[in-house]
């Protein structure tokens, strides 16, 4: 550095000054390439977003749409058994009419019909008490029409030898116009090598005339679209054998949303 007057002057060589301007150069190349790269990162992962969004509702309203079309298959196949039934109580009585003439013309001399033998064990088993699953199975609560709820994908695990078990369901919102569902869903599961015995329940709750003695000690839950159910139930004797039961749903007032006989689908 030299004073030239009262200016100081400073001594730069050329190829400082050269390599200087390269570095700036370089280094206004590179940021406005960093920046012009994080400008289109930015901009993909906000498409991308805006994608994944999209697919997770079209994914929701198909399950809905499933779900849907599910339960209408199961009213259709219910529908078709009553009117099977229907059919089959019509033509039994016209049988009847039509043998009741045709024995009166056959002749005037009056035929004796001897009783038929009573079954005693028929009699005594009509007088005893029904087990556990047939009471679960004859129990009918006013269920709506058109449930706003259903459950699907019901499997089971035993564990610990054959003395727990546990299972998982879905529980899946099917109500027409999308509206949440809340209340309190009972599992009640029987042992199908022995009718006769305890039902397992899950939570721990009391059946009385197959139906749980209190709705509210059922497990709470609160759905918009569905969710899945995951419990243990200890306390058993051969669990391998809870394979099949009922679902019981009430709302939060205590109606009955459904009733569902389910079987696992691992069994």
């Amino acid at each position: 550095m030299r004073k030239v007057g009262r200016i100081y002057s400073l001594d730069v060589s050329a190829r400082f000054l050269v390599v200087f301007g390269l570095f700036a150069l370089v280094f206004a190349v590179v940021a406005v390439l960093a920046i012009n790269q994080y400008i289109n990162l930015s901009y993909q992962n906000r498409e991308l977003r805006a994608r994944v969004d999209k697919l997770t509702r079209s994914l929701e309203e198909f399950q809905f749409q499933s779900q849907v079309l599910s339960h209408y298959n199961v009213l259709v196949s219910e529908l078709n058994k009553v009117e099977q039934g229907k059919q089959g109580k019509d033509a039994l009585p016209g049988s009847q009419e039509a043998a009741a003439p045709a024995a009166g013309n056959a002749g005037s001399t009056p035929s004796v019909t001897e009783p038929e033998p009573v079954d005693d064990a028929s009699d005594r088993n009509a007088d005893e008490p029904a087990g556990q699953a047939e009471a679960l199975a004859a129990a009918a609560p006013d269920t709506p029409e058109n449930p706003p709820i259903d459950v699907t994908d019901f499997s089971v695990d035993p564990e610990k030898g054959g003395k727990a078990l546990r299972f998982k369901l879905s529980l899946r919102n099917i109500d027409p116009g999308n509206k949440a569902v809340a209340g309190y869903l009972t599992l009640v599961l029987v042992n199908q090598k022995d009718n006769s015995a305890a039902v397992a329940t899950y939570p721990e709750v009391d059946i009385k005339d197959g139906l749980p003695a209190d709705f509210r000690k059922g497990t709470q839950f609160s759905i918009s679209y569905g969710k899945t159910v995951r419990g243990r139930i200890e306390k058993l004797e051969d669990a391998g054998n809870f394979t099949e039961g009922w679902v019981f749903v009430y709302s939060q007032d205590g109606k009955i949303l459904l009733k569902k006989n389910l079987k696992a689908d691992n069994a």
